[in-house]
């Protein structure tokens, strides 16, 4: 039997990636108001909202069973606090394949002024991490992409949905809940993720070892491997962070041509996995 299309499905890749867009989103978030962007503080409440509103302003949509963009949660690792995922949709379009989700992920928090982790109970410094690398880069970067493809909102066949995680400096509690606990769609539906971590210097695509069980994990070093644990084949393009956790990692750091490079890099392989016949 011939499997049923959608005769709406476009055939034209996403458009190009815009730089000054992209960089300004890079300077908001690793900005001083930001502060930040630890979990469960005033700046990583600001992450949140500057996530909601960009995915807003991109054209897509809340998850259908979500009440709204922001999944609450409670994280509960060296230390309590309230964390927040941002997640934002763009429906497929082909009968046959719009059931099936690809996932592109970033998560929005850092360090604020602890020294170690973004833990509530990391050790205290007295100077600010804005972390531009680690992630504003990659959360601009999640933003751009839902620009490119929002813009062929109705022309996707495969679900394409976008999940700006918190807690990652802690444990990756955010992408744990969303992955055990409520993710937008059934997890078996899930059939890729796409992880974009601290690409200011360019990026590497790994590949994460998929475990094929239920096991949770406590170690986490990006949020990719957490998809992996469950058996989604799930890719993290990750590059090199000669600052890391450093107040020295300020927007001039960034290495823009290779920042672009990559999130165009993420493109084409959202554009593959969501296009591809099977």
């Amino acid at each position: 039997m011939a499997r049923e299309r959608s005769t709406s499905v476009a055939a034209s890749p996403p458009g190009p990636i815009d730089p000054q867009r992209y960089r300004a989103h890079v300077a908001a978030l690793s900005s001083v108001e930001m502060e930040g962007r630890r979990i469960g503080t005033e700046g990583g409440r600001r992450a949140i909202a500057f996530m909601t509103e960009g995915f807003r302003a991109a054209g897509l949509s809340p998850p259908p069973r979500f009440d709204g963009f922001v999944q609450p949660y409670r994280h509960r690792w060296d230390g309590r606090t309230e964390g927040g995922n941002v997640i934002a949709v763009l429906p497929g379009g082909d009968p046959a394949l719009a059931h099936e989700v690809v996932v592109v992920s970033a998560h929005h928090d850092h360090l604020e002024f602890n020294r170690d982790s973004g833990c509530p109970k990391g050790r205290r410094g007295t100077r600010l991490r804005p972390g531009a690398n680690d992630n504003a880069t990659g959360s601009a970067a999640l933003l751009e992409l839902a620009h490119v493809f929002g813009a062929r909102a109705g022309g996707l066949r495969r679900t394409l949905v976008f999940v700006s995680t918190d807690g990652e400096e802690c444990g990756c509690t955010g992408v744990k809940h969303y992955v055990h606990e409520a993710p937008a769609f059934p997890l078996v539906d899930t059939v890729y993720a796409l992880n974009i971590d601290q690409i200011g210097m360019g990026a590497d695509l790994v590949t994460h070892n998929r475990a094929n069980s239920g096991d949770h994990g406590d170690d986490c070093e990006v949020d990719g491997e957490v998809f992996a644990r469950m058996g989604i084949a799930a890719q993290t393009l990750v590059g090199d962070n000669p600052h890391y956790h450093s107040p020295q990692y300020t927007i001039d750091k960034v290495n823009f041509r290779k920042a672009l490079a990559t999130v165009e890099r993420a493109r084409d392989i959202l554009w593959d996995r969501v296009q591809a016949d099977d």
